[in-house]
């Protein structure tokens, strides 16, 4: 009787830890040749997809966590990211985003290019002089 308690817990402890990662982390793809990746609530960030990864290597680029906005069409993917930095509060801990501080970028991935990081003016600039559709929102990540 033991061990059919002691499977039963067990089996129900692994599914309630599938679980919570299905619903915390995530990838979808964005553009073309990349998604967004979140692997916990602060690493959020834009990258290849696995296959395109091998072939750009090192060199492709990357729109590093966390990034909190962002819009997409088939060549453009705007986005808007905190910085993370050290917690004040728990130097030993994990890094935080710094909301003071938001990063914007518009990555091309047809000709993968990246540019930024730009504060607002000068991204809505770029935007402007890359010609990218004023019907690309930024939005909060979600799948």
């Amino acid at each position: 009787m033991k061990k059919i308690v002691l499977s039963g817990l067990i089996i129900l402890l692994l599914l309630i830890s599938v679980g919570c990662g299905w619903l915390g982390d995530f990838d979808f793809e964005v553009g073309t040749g990349y998604q967004v990746w979140r692997s916990s609530a602060h690493q959020v960030r834009i990258q290849p997809t696995f296959e395109n990864h091998l072939i750009w290597g090192e060199e492709a680029p990357i729109i590093e966590a966390k990034v909190v906005e962002i819009a997409w069409d088939n060549r453009w993917v705007l986005a808007k990211r905190f910085p993370l930095i050290d917690n004040p509060q728990r130097p030993d801990g994990p890094q935080i985003p710094d909301e003071t501080n938001p990063l914007y970028y518009i990555l091309d991935t047809i000709e993968v290019v990246l540019y930024g990081p730009f504060d607002l003016a000068s991204f809505e600039e770029k935007r402007q002089e890359l010609g990218i559709s004023d019907d690309l929102v930024l939005r909060p990540v979600r799948p």
